[in-house]
Order: structure tokens, then sequence, then C-alpha cells
């Protein structure tokens, strides 16, 4: 995961990940590790991924209130002034 910082924006290529500050320099971040098992991100067994995150639902809370590094970051994002998100879907 890459926290950004006020006023930076996120740009995903094929090739890498970066960040841009509000003049549009590039800003030097280092990825931090949340801790996600292999097991976490697979389909665990079903047709689609969709169809998984619908099924773990019910343990998501309990497992996103266990992992301190989520819970900072649900912190901070609590806290920002503004946000804008970005999601982006792949099929496999």
């Amino acid at each position: 995961m890459i926290y950004a910082e006020d006023n930076e924006t996120a740009i995903l290529t094929e090739m890498e990940v970066y960040m841009l500050d509000a003049e549009s320099n590039r800003v030097d971040r280092k990825p931090h590790k949340i801790g996600l098992k292999q097991v976490e991100a697979t389909k665990q067994g079903c047709d689609y991924f969709m169809v998984s995150e619908i099924l773990e639902q019910p343990k998501v809370p309990k497992d996103t209130l266990n992992n301190t590094a989520i819970t900072e970051a649900a912190r901070d994002t609590v806290r920002a002034e503004g946000m804008m998100l970005t999601a982006l879907y792949t099929e496999e």
C-alpha cells in the first residue's frame, strides 16, 4: 500500500505505480506491506472474485479491525479533509 499525502495523485500504468504532487512533480514513496496473505487474495474456490468477496463479507469487519495497518489507514482517511478514490476492474 502506498499512502498518499494531501494534494497527491496516484498514477497507475501497466509498468509502474507512482505519485505526483500538486505541481505534477514525481514523489518518491516506498510501499508499505499490509500483511495480506495469498489465500486472502484468491477466489477461494469460486468462479469469480466478486462471488468470493460477497461470501467473505461477514468476516471482513472483524479481520479489518484486527489489522493495525488497515485500522491506521482508516483513521487517517477519517481525518482527511478530502479524498478522491479511483477503482479499476479486471477480469481474469
